[in-house]
């Protein structure tokens, strides 16, 4: 076999890489080999496509191809996976301070640093745990 000058494309050009963000902490990678995930953006997706996912709180990474893309729905291949270390990810000792809570609160909100007292959402919109840890420990919210 010889493969043909017309049958040969740079990969830019021949196929796209999508990133999936703003995920609920909940999600897995076993959730990106399901067809139903993937039944709001179908008419995006071509044969060759690659997705690309970072967790929401930078645990695991993986990529994904969209092995067919039809009438009965996506199939979906894993590529490449990888865990990272938790010192990769955050601080061994990572804590809450006593009088506030750290939550993920959706796609819009993103983190958000939270004073138990009186419910008072102090930040939001923060891309990661550890971004809202080293909000809540700056030195300027520590001086006010």
């Amino acid at each position: 076999m010889k493969i043909l000058s017309h049958q040969l494309k740079i990969a830019d050009y021949g196929r796209n890489t999508w990133i999936a963000g703003d995920l609920d902490e909940s999600v897995t990678r076993a959730d990106f080999l399901k067809a139903e995930t993937y039944i709001h953006v179908a008419k995006q997706l071509s044969r060759g496509d690659i997705i690309a996912v970072l967790a929401p709180d930078g645990s695991w990474y993986a990529e994904f191809m969209v092995r067919a893309n039809g009438m009965t729905g996506v199939l979906i291949g894993a590529l490449a996976s990888y865990d990272f270390a938790v010192t990769d990810v955050k601080e061994v000792a990572l804590e809450t301070p006593e009088g506030f809570e750290i939550k993920y609160a959706g796609p819009t909100a993103k983190w958000r640093v939270t004073r138990l007292s009186d419910k008072s959402i102090l930040k939001q919109g923060l891309s990661s745990k550890l971004e809202a840890h080293a909000w809540l420990a700056s030195p300027v919210l520590q001086a006010a």
